[in-house]
Parts: structure tokens; C-alpha cells; sequence
């Protein structure tokens, strides 16, 4: 198999940041999990090119907690903290680009 040159990965790239931008916003559905404390507002967007790390960070000081775990689908998984919002979403989200996250104080699953 021949190697690919270094600039192949460019148009890639390019391409995922094109559908990152047009999906936009992207709806999110967050839902506490156990003892943890809800939000007033649970339902909210957030920029599809941020990444998943920034939603943690928001969602922690909303909640004004150090330690938080949140899971994609309901417990399903844990995403990577540079995941780009739009990619969650386009992967694990409804036809409406809405994405549920549930969020948990203490690690719940796995």
C-alpha cells in the first residue's frame, strides 16, 4: 500500500470543517443523572465547532461543580473531550441536530 503525501489529509479536513459550519447550532438536551443537581434550563444550543471539553466546562460552572462525567445517548458512551459538537451530533443526534447528553457528578457507567 503506497503511502499518502502529507497534504492529502488537507481536503479531508476541509471538508469535515464545511458540515461542522453548516449544521451550526446544535440542540442539546442534558439530563441529570442521579443525586446530581438539575439545570433550570436543561435544553440549550451551542456552536457546532466547539468541542465537547468546552460544553463540560460550561456545564460545570452552571452546576458549580469540580468533577463532572457526561455521557452521549443516555449512558451509551463518554466522548472524547475534542470532539467537535457538530460531529456528536451529526453521529448520535436526532434528524432535528439535537443531541442528549446525561451528566452525572459521580462516574455512573463503566
Amino acid at each position: 500500500m503506497s503511502k499518502l503525501p502529507p497534504d492529502a489529509a488537507g481536503p479531508v479536513w476541509s471538508h469535515l470543517e464545511t458540515l461542522r459550519t453548516e449544521k451550526g447550532k446544535v440542540v442539546v438536551q442534558a439530563k441529570a443523572i442521579g443525586s446530581t443537581p438539575h439545570l433550570q434550563q436543561d435544553r440549550f444550543t451551542i456552536d457546532g465547532t466547539k468541542r465537547f471539553a468546552d460544553l463540560v466546562n460550561h456545564l460545570k460552572m452552571r452546576l458549580r461543580l469540580d468533577t463532572l462525567y457526561v455521557y452521549c445517548n443516555d449512558g451509551a458512551f463518554e466522548p472524547s473531550p475534542d470532539e467537535y459538537m457538530g460531529d456528536l451530533s451529526r453521529c448520535f443526534g436526532t434528524q432535528n441536530n439535537n443531541l442528549t447528553l446525561s451528566y452525572c457528578k459521580e462516574q455512573a457507567f463503566g
